[in-house]
C-alpha cells in the first residue's frame, strides 16, 4: 500500500507562510521567525498555565463555599428547623447567612465576568499586536520604486493599518464599557492601556513613514523656484498632488484616510482617558470632544505636507534676516499657490473620513503658520530680544523700529492668512476658537510673555515720543473757542448732547491721545487670547492714557487757582484741561461699552480719575469766583438795609429809573466778565453746572450776610434790593429763562418784603404755630426759607410796596400746584416736546365743546388773579405761566382773593406754537371727558388779541412729583395713600382707554392731588385718539418724556394703549421706590427690573426708605409683580388697565381695613397739617370737600 497522502496545510497557515516567504531570499529570515514564534508560544503557554491554576483555585473555593451554602439551606428546610438552641452555626444562618450568601454569589459572578472580560481583551490586544508586527515585517521589503508599482504590498499594508485601527476601536469600545459599568477594574484598564500605547507607539511612526515615502514617490515637496521666478516673473508653483493619475490618486487617498483614521482613534483614546468615572455611553458617540482633542495640534496628513517644505523655505529665510517682509511674502505665496489643490483634493478626503466641519484650507494655513512661528521663535525674535536688552546699544530707536516693523508685518500677514483660511463654513464656537489661536501668527506670544511685555513697552515708548512732540506745539492745546462764540440763546436748549471734540471744546491733543490709544488697542486685538489682549492693553494703551491724564492734572495744579486772582490765561488753561478730561471720559465710556472690553473692565479707574479731576477743578474755579465776588461786594452786602433814602419815602417809586448800588457795580462787572469767558472756554455741560453752582453760592452768601434781625427795611431799601437783585439776575439770564429759580433765598425774601400788611400779620400768626408753619410756607410757594427766617424778614418789612411800585419783578420760585412743570426741572437732554396734531384733523376746536365750557373774558381773569400779579404767580412750564385765581362757585364770576372757588389759570405764551396746539388738545379732550380722576377744566379764554388761557380746578396738594421727590417741601406719603393714588391713576387711565384715548404723557408731574389726596390726571396736551377699525396702533412722531415712554414707541413710533400701560408701570415704581424715572443716564426701569424678578429683594432693596418700613410686605410684593407685568418689553404681554384696576382696588380695600383704626383716631389738627391721610376712596363726600374749602377761606381772610 502506498503511504497516505499528507493533508494540505490550513488556509491560515498557508497565508502566514505566503506573507513571510514570498521569495527564496526570505528563507534567510526563517530562524528569526521561528525563534519569535517559539517565544510567543512559550508566553502563551505560561499564560495558559496561570489561567488554569487560577481557574482551579477559584473553582475549588467556589465548590467549598457552595457545599457550605447547600448544608445551611438544608438545615433551614428541615421540619422545625432541626436546629437546637445551642447550635451556633444555625443561629448564624438565621441572622446573617442569607445576606452573606447573596454577596458571595455576586462576588463569584463578578469574578466570572472579570475573567471573561480579561480573555476578550487579551484576544483583542493580541490581534492588534499581530497586525502591527505584520506591518513592521512588511515595511522592510518595500522600496521607493515599489510604492507606486503594481505590486499589492502597499495596498496590503494599508488594509492591515485599517485592520489595526478597527482593532483599537474594538478595544476602546470594550474599555469604555468596563470603565462605565465596572469603574473598580481600574488595574485591568491600565494594563490594557499600557500594552495598546506601546503598540501604537510603533504603529504611528510606521504609518507616518509610509505616508512620507508615498509623498516622496509622488514628487513632494515641489521646487520653490522656477525659470520664471529667476527672471523676476510671478509664476504659480505646481502642486504635485494635482498632477496625480487615477492610480496614484487612489493610493494616496487610501494612505490619507488610513492616517486620519489612526489619528481619530488615537484622539478617542485620549478623550476616554481624560474623562472621569462618571462618563456615560453617550460620550462614545460624541464628536465634539473627539475633534477638539484630535485636531488641536493639526491634522497629521497635512502637517506631513508642510514639513518637507519647511526645510526648503528656511534656506531662503536665512538670507532675509534683515528683511523679514520677504519671509512673510514667501510663506504667503506658497500657501496661496497650493490652496486650490489642497481644497480640491484633500477636502473631499476629509469629508470621506467623516471629519464633519473641518476644513482642509484651515489645516493647511495652520501648518504654514506654525512653521513660520517656529522659525521666528528660533531665529528672529531671540536676536531682537538680545538687542533690546543689550545695555550697550546706544541707538534704541533702531531697535524699537525693528520691533514695530516686525509686528506690523505680522498684523498684515495674520489678516491675509485668516482670509485664506476662511472657507465660509459656519464652525463650532469652541473649535473655531482653537483653530483661530493656531492660525494666528501672534500665538508666538503665548509661550513668551516676556516678548509680549517688550512689544507693549516699545509701543508705549513710541506713543510717548509722539505725544511729547505733539504737546510741544502750542496749537495742540488750543480749543474750539470760536465754534460756539456767535451762537445765541436759542441753541442752549440742545447743546447738551455732546459727542465730538468740538462739542466738548477740547484741545486737539486730546483727540490725538484718543486716536493713538485706540490704534494701540486695535493692534493688540490681533492677539489670539483675551488674557493676552488685556495684558498688552494694561501695559501699553492704558499706561499711555494715564500718563496724559497726569499731564492734565499737573497743568491744573500749576495754575494754583485757589491761591491767586483769576486771569484770562489761567481760566483758559484750566477750562482747556477740564474739557480735555471730559472728552477723554466720554471716549473711555464709549470704549467701556465695547464688548471687546466688557470682561476686562479696563477703564474703570481711569474714568473715576477723570471725573474727580474735572469736578475738583470746577470746584476750584467756582470757589475762586465766589471769593472774588465776596471781596468786591463785602462792604455793600454788610450795609444792605442800613441805607436810608428819606427823601423818597412818600414818592412813587419807579424801579426802571433806579440804578444799581455803586458798591455792587464792580462785583457785578467782574462776575459778568468771568461767566462770559467761562461760557466761551468751557463745554456746555460743565458751564451749566458751574453757573448754577455760582448762582446758588451767591444767593446763600448775600442772604446769609444780611442782618435780618438788626435792620428794618424801608421802602427805598427794599426797592434798591430789588433793583440790585434784578441786575444780578440779568447776568444769568442769557443762560436760563428763569434764573430766579437758582437764587431762591433772595427771591423768597423779596416776596416776603413786598407782602401786604394784612397778609404779613396773618403769616406771622400762622408761623407761631410750629405744626402749621411749614404747611403755610409751602402753600405760599416758599420752599427754602424756614419759619424762623420768614418771621425775621416779615418783622423787618415796614410798609408794603404794592400800592407804590409801578413795575414789579415776578418771583418764580413757587411750586406749580396746578401741575405746570418748571423749565428748570427738565433735563437738557429731554428736548422740546412736539405738539399734538389732534388726530390730524385740523386745528380748530368744535363749537359744541366751546359751548360746554365757560368762556371767560380776559378782564374776568385779570380780576380773578389781581392782574396776574406776583402774589398769584404759581409757576411756568412749556405751555406758559400758571396763576392762582378766585371765582364764584355758582356764577363763575371773578371774586376777591379768599372768597369763592380757587382755580388755576394757564396763560399761553403768544409766540408758542407748541402751546397753541396743546391748548386746543386740552379743550378738545377735557371739554368732552369728565371723570372724578381727571382734572376738571372749568373754562377757557380766547380773544382777538390771541390770548389763550385755560381755567382748572385748583389742586391744593400739588403734583405727585413734589410729594415723592421734593423731600424738603413735603412729608412723605404713607403707603395706603400711595396705593390709593395708584388706584386713582389706574381708574382714570381705564376711563380714557375705554374711550380710545391714549394719554401719551403719563408721569408723576402730570398727576395732581386734591385736598383729600385724590389723584387726578392733568396736561392732556399730548393726548391722542387711539386706533380705529382693525388697526392695532397709531403711527406718530415720538414725543413724551424720557424714562416714561414705552420702548416700542420710542423705537418705531407705533403708539397704542399699551404704551400708556408701560408709563403706568414706571409711575408704580416711583410710588414704591421714591426714585425719579430718570436719574442721570440710568432709568428707573433699568435699575429696578432685575430686582423685581426676585420677590425677596423687593422689600430689602427698592422700597422707599422714607416709608420707614410702615407698609405691608405682601402688598409691596403684589404691586411689584404688577409693575413688572406692566413693564414687559412685549406690549402684547402687558395687561390692560381694566385688568390692572381690580388688583389695585383690592389692595386699597386691604389697606383700608388694616389702617381703619389708626386713621379714625387722627385728630382734626393732624387732618389740617401736611401729613396725608392714610387712604381714601373714590366716593368721598362732596360735603367734606366743601367744608374744607370754607375752612381754608376763613383762615385766608384771617
Amino acid at each position: 500500500m502506498s503511504p497516505p497522502r499528507p493533508r494540505p496545510p490550513p488556509a491560515s497557515l498557508r497565508g502566514f507562510l505566503d506573507a513571510h516567504f514570498t521569495s527564496p531570499d526570505d528563507l534567510a529570515a526563517a530562524p528569526a521567525l521561528a525563534e519569535l514564534l517559539r517565544r510567543e508560544c512559550a508566553e502563551l503557554e505560561s499564560s495558559l498555565c496561570r489561567l488554569e491554576a487560577q481557574l482551579a483555585s477559584a473553582s475549588a473555593s467556589w465548590l467549598a463555599r457552595s457545599a457550605e451554602a447547600r448544608s445551611d439551606l438544608c438545615r433551614l428546610k428541615s421540619p422545625g428547623g432541626g436546629v437546637h438552641v445551642d447550635d451556633e452555626g444555625a443561629e448564624t444562618v438565621r441572622n446573617v447567612g442569607l445576606p452573606a450568601l447573596v454577596r458571595e454569589i455576586q462576588r463569584i459572578d463578578t469574578i466570572g465576568h472579570y475573567a471573561e472580560a480579561t480573555l476578550q481583551l487579551e484576544a483583542l490586544v493580541g490581534n492588534l499586536e499581530d497586525v502591527t508586527f505584520s506591518i513592521v515585517r512588511q515595511t522592510s521589503k518595500l522600496s521607493l520604486s515599489s510604492i507606486l508599482g503594481k505590486s499589492n504590498g502597499t495596498e496590503w499594508k494599508q488594509g492591515m493599518l485599517l485592520h489595526a485601527v478597527n482593532a483599537v476601536r474594538d478595544i476602546e469600545r470594550e474599555l469604555l464599557r468596563i470603565s462605565t459599568s465596572r469603574p473598580q477594574w481600574i488595574n485591568l484598564i491600565m494594563a490594557v492601556d499600557s500594552r495598546v500605547d506601546k503598540t501604537l507607539a510603533i504603529l504611528r511612526p510606521q504609518a507616518i513613514t509610509d505616508y512620507r515615502a508615498l509623498l516622496a514617490a509622488l514628487g513632494w515637496p515641489p521646487s520653490l523656484s522656477s525659470p520664471e521666478t529667476e527672471k523676476d516673473k510671478y509664476s504659480q508653483v505646481l502642486n504635485p498632488l494635482a498632477l496625480m493619475n487615477e492610480e496614484n490618486r487612489e493610493k494616496y487617498s487610501q494612505s490619507f484616510l488610513a492616517l486620519c483614521a489612526l489619528q481619530h482613534v488615537q484622539a478617542n483614546r485620549e478623550v476616554r482617558q481624560c474623562q472621569t468615572a462618571a462618563a456615560t455611553h453617550a460620550l462614545s458617540g460624541s464628536k465634539y470632544f473627539d475633534k477638539t482633542a484630535c485636531f488641536d495640534n493639526g491634522l497629521w496628513a497635512i502637517d506631513e505636507l508642510v514639513r518637507p517644505i519647511t526645510s526648503r523655505m528656511e534656506y531662503h529665510f536665512t538670507k532675509w534676516s534683515d528683511q523679514p517682509e520677504f519671509i512673510f511674502a514667501l510663506v504667503y505665496k506658497i500657501t496661496k499657490d497650493f490652496m486650490d489643490g489642497v481644497d480640491d483634493i484633500l477636502q473631499p478626503l476629509i469629508d470621506q473620513a467623516r471629519l464633519v466641519g473641518l476644513s482642509a484650507k484651515e489645516f493647511w494655513v495652520t501648518g504654514m503658520v506654525k512653521m513660520l512661528v517656529g522659525y521666528l521663535g528660533r531665529q528672529i525674535f531671540p536676536a531682537l530680544v538680545t538687542s533690546y536688552q543689550d545695555q550697550a546699544t546706544v541707538d534704541k530707536s533702531e531697535v524699537h523700529s525693528s520691533w514695530l516693523h516686525l509686528n506690523d508685518l505680522m498684523i498684515t500677514f495674520d489678516k491675509r492668512m485668516q482670509l485664506l483660511a476662511d472657507s465660509g463654513v459656519h464652525k463650532i464656537a469652541s473649535l473655531s476658537e482653537v483653530l483661530s489661536r493656531s492660525l494666528s501668527i501672534f500665538s508666538i506670544y503665548s509661550e513668551h510673555s516676556d516678548w509680549l511685555q517688550i512689544w507693549a513697552a516699545v509701543e508705549l515708548s513710541s506713543a510717548q515720543d509722539k505725544l511729547k512732540s505733539e504737546m510741544e506745539e502750542e496749537t495742540s492745546w488750543s480749543s474750539c473757542d470760536n465754534l460756539h462764540d456767535q451762537l445765541g440763546h436759542q441753541e442752549n436748549s440742545f447743546e447738551f448732547l455732546l459727542s465730538t471734540r468740538e462739542d466738548y471744546k477740547a484741545p486737539a491733543v486730546s483727540e490725538f491721545v484718543a486716536k493713538t490709544a485706540l490704534s494701540m488697542m486695535e493692534r493688540g486685538r490681533a492677539l489670539p487670547e483675551k488674557e493676552m489682549q488685556l495684558q498688552y492693553n494694561r501695559t501699553s494703551s492704558i499706561q499711555f492714557l494715564n500718563d496724559f491724564f497726569h499731564v492734565l492734572r499737573d497743568r491744573c495744579e500749576a495754575l494754583q487757582l485757589s491761591n491767586m486772582a483769576l486771569e484770562d490765561q489761567s481760566l483758559s488753561k484750566a477750562s482747556c484741561a477740564i474739557n480735555a478730561a471730559r472728552y477723554c471720559e466720554n471716549v473711555l465710556r464709549e470704549w467701556d461699552e465695547d464688548p471687546a472690553f466688557l470682561d476686562g473692565s479696563l477703564f474703570t479707574d481711569e474714568i473715576t480719575f477723570l471725573v474727580k479731576l474735572g469736578t475738583n477743578y470746577l470746584e476750584q474755579i467756582m470757589s475762586a469766583i465766589l471769593l472774588e465776588f465776596e471781596d468786591l461786594s463785602w462792604e455793600y452786602v454788610q450795609n444792605i438795609g442800613l441805607r436810608e433814602q428819606s427823601g423818597l419815602d412818600h414818592e412813587i417809586l419807579d424801579e426802571e429809573n433806579l440804578g444799581v448800588s455803586p458798591g455792587f457795580v464792580a462785583s457785578l462787572d467782574v462776575l459778568m466778565d468771568r461767566t462770559g469767558k467761562l461760557k466761551l472756554y468751557l463745554n456746555s455741560k460743565d458751564f451749566l453746572d458751574l453757573w448754577r453752582s455760582v448762582a446758588e453760592g451767591l444767593d446763600y452768601f448775600i442772604f446769609s450776610s444780611i442782618r435780618w434781625g438788626e435792620v428794618s427795611f424801608a421802602d427805598p431799601g427794599v426797592t434798591q434790593l430789588r433793583v440790585d437783585t434784578k441786575a444780578l439776575l440779568r447776568i444769568f439770564r442769557p443762560f436760563c429763562s428763569r434764573p430766579e429759580a437758582f437764587l431762591p433765598f433772595l427771591s423768597e425774601s423779596l416776596r416776603l418784603l413786598t407782602t401786604g400788611k394784612e397778609d404779613v400779620q396773618c403769616l406771622l400768626e400762622m408761623l407761631t404755630d410750629d405744626a402749621k408753619s411749614d404747611n403755610c410756607l409751602r402753600q405760599r410757594g416758599l420752599h427754602h426759607v424756614n419759619a424762623s427766617q420768614a418771621a425775621k424778614i416779615c418783622t423787618n418789612a415796614s410798609t408794603p410796596l404794592e400800592s407804590k411800585v409801578t413795575t414789579t419783578t415776578r418771583s418764580s420760585t413757587s411750586t406749580m400746584s396746578a401741575g405746570s412743570k418748571s423749565n428748570n426741572d427738565k433735563d437738557p437732554d429731554d428736548g422740546v416736546r412736539s405738539s399734538n396734531k389732534l388726530d390730524d384733523e385740523g386745528s380748530t376746536t368744535p363749537a359744541s365743546l366751546m359751548r360746554s365750557l365757560k368762556s371767560f373774558s380776559m378782564s374776568d381773569l385779570r380780576a380773578a388773579t389781581k392782574n396776574f400779579g406776583s402774589n398769584s404767580y404759581l409757576g411756568e412750564g412749556g405751555f406758559g405761566c400758571v396763576y392762582k385765581g378766585w371765582i364764584d362757585e355758582a356764577t363763575l364770576a371773578p371774586t376777591k382773593a379768599g372768597v369763592g372757588r380757587m382755580v388755576a389759570i394757564k396763560k399761553l405764551k403768544k409766540e408758542s406754537f407748541q402751546g397753541h396746539k396743546e391748548w386746543l388738545a386740552e379743550v378738545t379732550y377735557l371739554g368732552q371727558l369728565h371723570h372724578p380722576n381727571l382734572v376738571k377744566l372749568v373754562g377757557y379764554c380766547s380773544d382777538s388779541d390771541h390770548n389763550k388761557l385755560l381755567v382748572y380746578d385748583y389742586m391744593l396738594r400739588g403734583s405727585l412729583e413734589n410729594h415723592l421727590f421734593l423731600r424738603r417741601a413735603t412729608q412723605p406719603l404713607t403707603w395706603p395713600t400711595r396705593v390709593a393714588v395708584a388706584a386713582d391713576v389706574a381708574r382714570g387711565m381705564a376711563f380714557l382707554h375705554a374711550r380710545d384715548v391714549i394719554f401719551r404723557d403719563l408721569k408723576s408731574s402730570n398727576v395732581l392731588l386734591d385736598a383729600e389726596y385724590r389723584a387726578k390726571l392733568s396736561d392732556f396736551g399730548l393726548a391722542r385718539s387711539g386706533p380705529t377699525g382693525d388697526r392695532s396702533h397709531v403711527s406718530t412722531r415720538v414725543v413724551g418724556t424720557r424714562g416714561y415712554a414705552a420702548p416700542e414707541y420710542v423705537a418705531t413710533g407705533h403708539l397704542s394703549v399699551k404704551s400708556d400701560v408701560y408709563s403706568f408701570g414706571v409711575v408704580l415704581l416711583e410710588l414704591m421706590t421714591g426714585r425719579r424715572a430718570l436719574d442721570g443716564s440710568v432709568t428707573l426701569v433699568e435699575w429696578a427690573r432685575p430686582q423685581l424678578r426676585e420677590r425677596r429683594k423687593v422689600i430689602s432693596r427698592i422700597m422707599d426708605t422714607r416709608l420707614g418700613g410702615q407698609y405691608s410686605k405682601k402688598q409691596a410684593q403684589e404691586m411689584a409683580a404688577l409693575a413688572l407685568r406692566c413693564l414687559h418689553n412685549d406690549p402684547k404681554n402687558r395687561p390692560a388697565m381694566e385688568q390692572v384696576l381690580p388688583q389695585l382696588e383690592q389692595l386699597v380695600q386691604q389697606s383700608k381695613n388694616k389702617f381703619s383704626s389708626s386713621s379714625s383716631s387722627c385728630s382734626s389738627s393732624s387732618m389740617s397739617s401736611s401729613t396725608p391721610p392714610p387712604v381714601h376712596t373714590p366716593s368721598s363726600s362732596a360735603a367734606a370737600a366743601a367744608e374744607r374749602r370754607r375752612h381754608y377761606n376763613k383762615s385766608s381772610r384771617g
